[in-house]
């Protein structure tokens, strides 16, 4: 089974994050490679079976973006960091706090350099 298929068979926050982004569209038109999900202290208080965010790799990315992290926060919106890995440590190249579900395709765009088609909600 593939990394994706085994990832939507799976519930939870970081699947969610993941549709709210478009999916597997989403994965294609962001060069995304490897999708980590996990529990971050710094979002949602309870811990959450399949975790509360979601750290992606991307293969190319302007300012050396390697990583995007992807937080949902007690507010009911996302923390957003995109990182790049300078001798072995991450760190952050800017991040997005606040951002509501229908906006995080921009963030990414604007943060990425790379073109990704907004999710339209309903």
């Amino acid at each position: 089974m593939s990394i994706l298929k085994s990832f939507f068979s799976e519930s939870g926050i970081p699947q969610t994050i993941l549709s709210q982004l478009g999916a597997s569209r989403f994965i294609k038109e962001s060069r995304t490679k490897i999708l980590r999900p996990y529990n971050d202290k710094r979002g949602t208080k309870t811990q959450c079976p399949f975790g509360n965010a979601l750290l992606m790799n991307v293969t190319s990315g302007k300012d050396r973006i390697l990583f995007v992290n992807i937080v949902l926060l007690p507010s009911d919106t996302y923390l957003m960091e995109f990182l790049t890995n300078v001798s072995g440590t991450l760190e952050e190249v800017l991040s997005f706090s606040d951002v509501y579900c229908d906006e995080l395709c921009a963030r990414y765009t604007e943060a990425t350099g790379i073109e990704v088609t907004e999710v339209q909600f309903g």
